[in-house]
């Protein structure tokens, strides 16, 4: 630090590691009054002062790659390459006394210029003028982002966003694998990020994604408060170079598991084809629907949420667009943004990992209440992970008592209205339209207590044949014994997954990205102290039903039923659908 101004008049100030406290005495009128603050600095960032809540025995795990081992580096500043986030402090931002909070929302301008003849990126427009590069964002963002380096670059617009890939330029990924689907690439990249926003219900807020290749050594934490890391940031994904050496981001064995499809076919691979599939596949899993994830393995046992990747696309919908103040814990931006990350899934739900977050989470809350919890200085874990449980069953509650049937429906005028802007829970939750004031049992969470508890009966199968037609009928019964309502979210498939034993991982996953899911789901609210029965009629033959009771005493939080012997039966056929039968 060089010198500091306060409207325009120097000023005193200390440092130390990364927090900057200045002397504002004699300089304003009143504590109220707007001031103006000149920074003047220079030199590199400090690594051992950037994440400085991470503890020390986190830092010292190694950052692993399989097969590879890297080490850890959280900024770059070279000759020949440039890195810069927000936690590696290259430029001020107001220091909250919670760490937890998310940054606030500034409108930043950029002006970059060097001696080395590198590219330049950052957020929003960027043009040239004698040298020096100018940055002008279309918004406020909340985390500002400088890469410099020797970059290939392709880009392209599609429906008024403009996509980029960056990569190194002696990387030769594009010219060898992608060099024939230059004419569909919008249409792919069209209906994946329109599959994954009809999940969402939400639509890409920036005009902008900039996929650039980095260093593996370039290294971010997971935080239990959040899924965004410093790989994402406002229209950036900070992709490890060549994928981090991870194999499902294997172009090779992909490109050779969808030739070898077709051989078996009897047919000879058509190069664009496979192309096409390979960017799906690789694309989807990577930053759309992860399978699998991008993150060191010391840290992924420690707090890794399941289904979550580090160069998801994800925390730009939700983290970067949206910021919900509260004192102490975020407590609603958390359980909003882990309710969206649940419903945006897809795949198969791990089951081992619900049912270990489960337990930890149920005996986490009969030990003591949420607020007990957080009070307590260092119980980071149990209370991010009670939060994340508490989040995905209050909206799954709005969606079964809303009628639209889906909870980012009724807070539809908040997602538009809050963009890029501070908000507080009531302003969120003031309008929604269900039986219940969301707000007030919002405040509740933090102090109850009490739990549902399910008891499930045998389930019915039977099949009604009607003026030609057949319809199959699942019944269930079930009792909450426990002391408040509770809800099931009911998940009917029809496809035998058998008949796919023996696709290669990349077919099974370009399937997954490129249809569908061919499955039910309902949501059901059980009120406390009843015994209903569950009615749902489909038009296809079910094959399997799994109950997911959310947070309960019901351990596992998962219960399965295979559905055959489906009786015969004539009767009057029902609109599909269910019926809640409250005896």
């Amino acid at each position: 630090m060089e010198a500091i101004f306060v409207n325009e008049n120097p000023a005193g100030f200390t440092h130390h590691l990364g927090l900057l406290s200045v002397a504002t005495d004699g300089l304003t009128r009143d504590r109220d009054s707007l001031l103006h603050c000149r920074i003047k600095y220079r030199g590199a960032p400090d690594q051992s002062s950037i994440y400085p809540y991470v503890s020390e025995e986190d830092r010292q795990l190694l950052n692993r790659f399989d097969p590879l081992v890297a080490g850890k580096e959280y900024a770059f500043v070279q000759s020949d390459f440039l890195l810069l986030t927000r936690e590696a402090g290259w430029y001020p931002v107001v220091a909250w006394r919670n760490y937890r909070q998310q940054a606030a929302f500034t409108s930043y301008s950029l002006q970059f210029s060097s001696s080395h003849n590198l590219q330049v990126f950052s957020q929003g427009r960027g043009h040239q003028q004698e040298g020096t590069t100018y940055f002008e964002n279309d918004q406020p963002l909340n985390a500002l982002t400088l890469l410099s380096g020797e970059y290939s670059v392709d880009s392209l617009v599609v429906d008024g966003i403009e996509y980029q890939l960056g990569v190194h330029t002696h990387n030769l990924l594009l010219q060898n694998n992608f060099d024939q689907i230059g004419d569909t690439l919008p249409a792919l990249i069209r209906d994946l990020k329109s599959h994954y926003e009809r999940n969402l219900k939400l639509e890409y807020p920036f005009r902008r994604l900039k996929i650039m290749e980095v260093p593996t050594h370039f290294f971010t934490y997971l935080q239990n408060w959040t899924t965004a890391t410093d790989h994402i940031q406002p229209e950036f994904i900070l992709l490890p170079e060549y994928g981090g050496g991870q194999w499902f981001l294997n172009v090779g064995r992909t490109r050779k598991e969808f030739e070898d499809e077709a051989k078996q076919q009897g047919e000879e691979p058509n190069e664009q084809e496979v192309q096409a599939r390979m960017f799906v596949t690789l694309a989807g899993n990577a930053f759309v629907f992860p399978g699998w994830q991008i993150i060191d393995r010391g840290q992924e046992i420690k707090n890794n949420p399941g289904g979550w990747n580090r160069v998801q696309v994800f925390p730009l919908y939700v983290h970067h667009a949206y910021q919900i103040q509260e004192e102490g814990w975020p407590v609603f931006q958390i359980m909003l943004e882990e309710a969206l990350r649940n419903k945006a899934r897809k795949g198969e739900v791990d089951v081992w990992r619900l049912n270990r977050d489960q337990y930890m989470g149920l005996l986490a809350l009969k030990k003591k209440s949420l607020s007990q919890w957080m009070a307590q200085a260092t119980a980071d874990d149990t209370i991010a992970r009670i939060l994340q449980l508490r989040g995905i069953q209050f909206f799954k509650e709005i969606s079964a008592l809303s009628p639209t049937g889906d909870f980012t429906e009724e807070l539809k005028a908040s997602f538009v209205d809050r963009k890029f802007q501070v908000s507080h829970p009531s302003g969120w939750l003031r309008h929604v339209q269900v039986s219940f004031n969301a707000y007030e049992k919002y405040q509740n969470i933090q102090k109850g207590d009490q739990l549902p508890a399910f008891e499930f009966g045998w389930v019915r199968t039977s099949e009604l044949t009607g003026n030609g037609k057949n319809q199959y009928l699942v019944s269930l019964d079930v009792s909450n014994v426990g002391g408040t309502d509770g809800i099931l979210d009911a998940q009917t498939t029809f496809l035998d997954l058998s008949e796919n034993r023996n696709q290669s991982y990349s077919q099974w996953m370009y399937q997954k990205m490129d249809s569908e899911s061919n499955e039910d789901k309902r949501l059901h609210l059980i009120p406390a102290g009843t015994k209903v029965r569950i009615d749902m009629l489909f038009d296809q033959l079910p094959r399997q039903l799994t109950i997911f009771t959310g947070i309960a005493q019901n351990i596992p939080p998962v219960k399965t039923f295979d559905l055959r012997n489906f009786d015969k039966g004539v009767g009057p056929l029902h609109k599909r659908g269910s019926i809640l039968s409250i005896r």
